[in-house]
């Protein structure tokens, strides 16, 4: 939660202090707070398609990476 909260400040520069804020703060919704939202569906979704979702969130902390790196050269 720190580091999705911590990605929308760097971002946005507005420091996100509830999951309400946190959620407002995204136009779509990345694959991991949908999960943090949602216990049954990381369950269901890591038993079903674990190799998906693990690439899902490799490639999503990968953006989040990239695209601060942007924006601070």
């Amino acid at each position: 939660m720190f580091a999705l909260r911590l990605e929308r400040y760097l971002y946005t520069k507005q420091y996100p202090l509830t999951c309400n804020d946190l959620l407002v703060a995204y136009d779509i919704l990345p694959i991991s707070v949908l999960y943090f939202m949602s216990n049954e569906k990381w369950d269901q979704d890591i038993i079903n398609q674990r190799e998906k979702i693990l690439y899902s969130l490799h490639d999503e902390v990968r953006k989040i990476l990239l695209g601060h790196y942007a924006h601070t050269e």
